[in-house]
């Protein structure tokens, strides 16, 4: 009686000290619905096809070489699946108390950081992409910058609604567009230079206005107006005497 309650106890043992073990990831595979790892458990001890468990809205596939949690149901190793892997040669350090972070081995991370930030950082691209609407919405501030080009575009219409805008291009600026509209005042302080037609339903003022169109409009200010060389009538007294004058009197 008591040699079988020696081996009840060490066989119930045994199952308790094997339910829980570490483990090397050898093969992953990620086509199933719950994906499936192969890993080295004990010395010499492979398990092939161990359902992986993540939480949900978390995925990821691990390198070869990462670590792995294993669980043993019951005690039963051929019922083993796996509930954690960590990768220690990728795993971000140095974090905040509180810290969260999602992060690859090629660097690529984002970072919910203290003082409610959150840093998205990637070593080429980032790409946010929506069928129908994205939104971005600040109550202070919103600074876009980029060393390279930066390019808006949209098939349809683009609307910038503000107190005050400013455009600032440190070589040049240029609209190409068949109809320009400027409801409002106009106030330039350098030159206008055209080759086409302008038409102005308010004012333009500026130092010069140079066209080789027609510029028509309500009132032009400047301060200083070319009118360039032309010839008109000009009558003496009587009017038979008259005479055309070679220039802009």
């Amino acid at each position: 009686m008591i040699e079988y309650l020696t081996k009840f106890i060490d066989d119930i043992k045994h199952r308790v000290m094997l339910t829980v073990g570490r483990a090397v990831v050898t093969a992953v595979y990620d086509d199933k619905k719950i994906q499936e790892i192969q890993a080295t458990i004990l010395a010499g001890e492979t398990r092939d096809k161990l359902e992986r468990f993540q939480q949900y809205g978390f995925t990821s596939k691990p390198f070869v070489g990462a670590e792995a949690i294993t669980l043993s149901l019951g005690g039963i190793r051929e019922h083993t699946v796996v509930i954690a892997v960590d990768d220690r040669r990728y795993r971000l350090k140095n974090l905040a108390d509180g810290e969260v972070a999602l992060y690859t081995d090629e660097g690529d991370k984002i970072h919910f950081k203290r003082s409610k930030e959150i840093f998205i950082s990637s070593g080429d691209h980032v790409n946010i992409e929506s069928a129908n609407k994205v939104t971005v919405k600040a109550t202070n501030s919103i600074d876009v910058e980029s060393s390279g080009t930066a390019t808006i575009k949209a098939t349809d219409s683009i609307d910038v609604e503000t107190k005050v805008l400013k455009a600032k291009a440190t070589t040049s600026a240029e609209i190409e567009s068949p109809t320009t509209t400027v409801k409002g005042n106009l106030v330039v302080t350098g030159s206008i230079t055209g080759q086409s037609t302008c038409s102005i339903a308010s004012s333009i003022s500026g130092a010069s206005v140079a066209a080789s169109g027609a510029v028509s409009g309500a009132t032009v200010t400047a301060g200083a107006i070319n009118l360039g060389s032309h010839t008109h009538n000009e009558w003496d007294n009587p009017p038979e005497a008259g005479h055309i004058t070679k220039g802009p009197n």
